[in-house]
């Protein structure tokens, strides 16, 4: 059976290892998400030690990892576009399944878990956003229910924003 738990401090290197083979496998598809250096140990650090990181796992093994926030997101203070409420939402970040995972519904029960943790502490939105040119990920979120609300900008480019009412 799959459960959802928070990552502990000692698991920073087994999350930076299914953040590398994400990466990897975005560059094998010719995917320019995450090839400037970001997410790094450093941020999934901060995941873990703010009770944000998350393993998905089945019998002890981590299918992946992702970072369940609730705090905001600053940049989408300046979303070029419009969200479709107001107020507090979950954001999850740092998604990535590990090898040999992919395909098998990892990344949507991630979705589901933030959605339920979520509504749980009575929020209504959740807000995500990826790459332009991550299309297993756009055809996700499209599946799952989320609405095209504009574009963010990080440091490291431009993103895709999505927002789902829950």
């Amino acid at each position: 059976m799959r459960r959802l738990r928070a990552a502990a401090l000692s698991e920073v290197e087994l999350a930076m290892d299914i953040i590398n083979q994400a990466k990897a496998h975005l560059r094998a598809q010719g995917i320019d998400q995450w090839q400037t250096g970001y997410p790094d140990r450093d941020c999934l650090e901060r995941d873990v030690r703010t009770g944000k990181g998350y393993f998905l796992e089945e019998d002890g093994i981590p299918l992946g990892y992702l970072c369940v926030d609730f705090d905001g997101e600053p940049a989408y203070e300046a979303l070029e576009g419009e969200w479709l409420t107001d107020g507090p939402y979950v954001v999850v970040h740092r998604m990535a399944v590990a090898d040999g995972e992919c395909g098998k519904g990892v990344a949507a029960e991630f979705l589901r878990h933030a959605e339920e943790m979520a509504r749980e502490r009575g929020i209504g939105a959740f807000r995500i956003d990826t790459n332009h040119d991550n299309r297993p990920m756009l055809r996700l979120l499209e599946r799952m229910g989320f609405t095209f609300c504009g574009k963010v900008v990080y440091r490291s480019g431009e993103r895709l924003a999505f927002e789902k009412r829950l």
